[in-house]
């Protein structure tokens, strides 16, 4: 199961702690196998991404 990794603003204010510093964005992992072998999608390809409620969709620029 892949889960949203934060990532956070370190020069704001260096005296908060990490917990408290600004969430600047996000990441997410996606496995070698599932995005080359499934997806077909390369490292080289570009890619378009649409939010939705509870989704994420990715998809290859043509």
């Amino acid at each position: 199961m892949a889960k949203l990794i934060v990532c956070r603003d370190y020069q704001s204010k260096k005296d908060k702690s990490t917990e408290d510093k600004t969430i600047v964005g996000y990441k997410i992992n996606l496995t070698k196998t599932g995005v080359e072998n499934i997806s077909k999608l390369t490292k080289d390809d570009e890619l378009e991404i649409e939010y939705k409620e509870n989704m994420i969709v990715i998809t290859k620029k043509k």
